[in-house]
């Protein structure tokens, strides 16, 4: 809406000490990298499918076709493939990371794209060495509420 960001997330952090509040975000925007929820301001992140940029974009197209002809070349190893999957699973970790902020900190990571389940290697260590995968169908989701 028109209300400026700074005064959404003054609102959100009184509501949220005061009954709890729940704030979205969009991936790669504001929210899911360079914020700091720390302790009560955020517990849990939810994502929903990994954060994969445009096909599409200008940028994109030309950093793919860009790794794919140096990678012919034999000057990097990345492929414009392998270099678009990393670009997502990095902005994925941006947003995980808003919810850890020290080592104190503590807060639920929820990945809601089986997608992931291939992917741990890419994810930052310290959530890579504690996640526990639990992959379900939404029925059996749904059983477990």
């Amino acid at each position: 809406g028109d209300q400026p960001f700074s005064e959404l997330l003054e609102e959100f952090e009184e509501e949220s000490t005061r009954d709890g509040a729940i704030l979205f975000g969009v991936m790669r925007g504001r929210c899911a990298e360079g914020m700091n929820f720390s302790d009560d301001l955020a517990r849990a992140v939810l994502i929903v499918g990994i954060p994969f940029a445009s096909a599409k974009d200008l940028k994109v197209t030309q950093k793919r076709k860009y790794n794919d002809d140096c990678r012919r070349s034999g000057s990097i190893k990345l492929s414009g493939t392998e270099h678009y999957r990393l670009s997502a699973l990095r902005a994925a970790n941006q947003a995980i990371g808003r919810i850890i902020r020290h080592i104190n900190d503590h807060g639920a990571v929820i990945l809601l794209d089986k997608r992931f389940l291939g992917q741990f290697d890419s994810l930052s260590k310290w959530i890579k060495d504690s996640i526990e995968p639990q992959p379900l169908t939404a029925q059996e989701a749904e059983e477990k509420l």
